[in-house]
C-alpha cells in the first residue's frame, strides 16, 4: 500500500528499501546500520578506530568478545588476580549478550566461575566509580537521528533521559540488578520503583531540565558534559560510515546510552537499534512525543 513513513522495529528487506520512492517515502532503517547496535560489532569497530586514531576512541571499557576471546579473557583475569596486593578487592566485570536489549541476561561478577553464556557475549571491565546522583547509579539515553551516512549528517535531540537504578549503588552486593543496572525495563519492575526516593522522586527517569537543575545546584556545567556526549556520538557514527550504503530514502533513530564516572569521563555503554518510544510516565510524555514530532519535521515527511 502507499505510504509516506514506513516504521518498524526490525530490519527491512532489500526489496522493501529499493521500492521506497524518495523523497515522498521514507523508511526508518539503513542496511548495516546495526553494525554499532550489536555490542560485539560495536567493540570491533571502535577497537579498529582506536588502533588508527589513538586515545580519542578510549571511551568504551576494556572488552572481550565471547566465545572468540574467552581464553584471552581467562589469561587477563588470572594476570589481574595475581597482581592484587593482600586485601585488595578483586576487579569487577559485567557480562552482556551481544544482540539483546532491555537488560536481559546481563550480570555483574567477580569470580570467573560465574561466567555462563549461551549466545555471543561480551565481557567488560565494570566502571566501579560511576557519577552518582543522590547515591543512585544513572546513565543518559541520547536520541540521535541520522539522515545521511555519506556524507555523515546527524541530529542530536536536545532533550534526553536520565535513567536511574531505583536502589542505591552498593558494590557490596553486585548481584542486585536494581542497584547496578539502569535499564528502565528492569527497574520499573522493582517493588520500590514507584516509591519516593530522596532527591530523585518517584519513578526512575528525569528529563533534561531536571538533569540541568541538579548539576547547576552542584556547581557543574552540564553543557560541558553534553559536549563530551556529542563527541562520543560523532566518533561512534564515523566508525561505520564506510560500510553503510548511501540510500536517500533511509534514516535511522539511535538510542545512545552513555554514563559518566566520578572524573566526568563519558563512557559509551551501548547503542540501541530501535530505542523504546512507549510513553510510560510523565517524563516520557515530556520527551518522546516531541521527539517524534521533531523527527518528522526534520525529515520533511509530506502529509499522506
Amino acid at each position: 500500500p502507499p505510504f509516506t513513513l514506513f516504521w518498524r522495529t526490525n530490519r527491512f528487506t532489500a526489496s522493501q528499501i529499493a521500492s521506497a520512492a524518495y523523497p515522498r517515502q521514507r523508511i526508518n532503517h539503513y542496511p548495516k546500520s546495526s553494525e554499532i547496535t550489536r555490542k560485539d560489532s560495536l567493540y570491533r569497530h571502535l577497537r579498529r578506530m582506536r588502533v588508527i586514531f589513538g586515545g580519542v576512541y578510549d571511551y568504551i571499557p576494556l572488552t572481550f568478545t565471547l566465545p572468540n576471546e574467552y581464553v584471552k579473557f581467562c589469561q587477563f583475569y588470572a594476570a589481574q588476580r595475581d597482581e592484587l596486593a593482600e586485601g585488595e578487592p578483586v576487579p569487577t566485570y559485567i557480562c552482556k549478550p551481544s544482540d539483546m536489549s532491555r537488560g536481559r541476561k546481563i550480570f555483574v561478577f567477580r569470580d570467573i566461575g560465574d561466567v555462563t553464556y549461551d549466545c555471543p557475549t561480551i565481557i567488560q571491565k565494570y566502571v566501579e566509580r560511576p557519577l552518582l546522583i543522590h547515591g543512585h547509579k544513572v546513565d543518559y539515553r541520547i536520541y540521535v537521528l541520522v539522515t545521511s551516512f555519506q556524507p555523515l549528517r546527524a541530529h542530536i535531540y536536545h532533550d534526553c533521559l536520565a535513567r536511574f537504578s531505583v536502589e542505591k549503588y552498593n558494590m557490596g552486593d553486585i548481584s542486585n540488578v536494581f542497584a547496578h543496572l539502569t535499564n528502565t525495563s528492569i527497574n520499573k519492575n522493582s517493588k520500590v520503583a514507584g516509591d519516593y526516593k530522596r532527591g530523585i522522586g518517584t519513578g526512575c527517569k528525569w528529563h533534561r531540565a531536571q538533569i540541568e537543575s541538579h548539576f547547576d545546584s552542584c556547581g557543574v556545567d552540564f553543557s560541558v558534559m553534553w559536549e563530551r556526549i556529542e563527541t562520543v556520538v560523532n566518533l561512534t557514527l564515523l566508525s561505520i560510515v564506510p560500510v553503510v550504503p548511501p540510500y536517500q530514502q533511509c534514516f535511522e533513530l539511535y538510542g545512545f546510552d552513555i554514563m559518566f564516572d566520578e572524573d566526568f569521563k563519558a563512557w559509551l555503554l551501548e547503542v540501541n537499534f530501535s530505542p523504546a518510544l512507549a510513553v510510560e510516565g510523565d517524563v516520557d510524555e515530556i520527551v518522546k512525543p516531541r521527539l517524534m514530532g521533531d523527527l518528522i519535521d526534520t525529515l520533511n515527511i509530506p502529509d499522506p
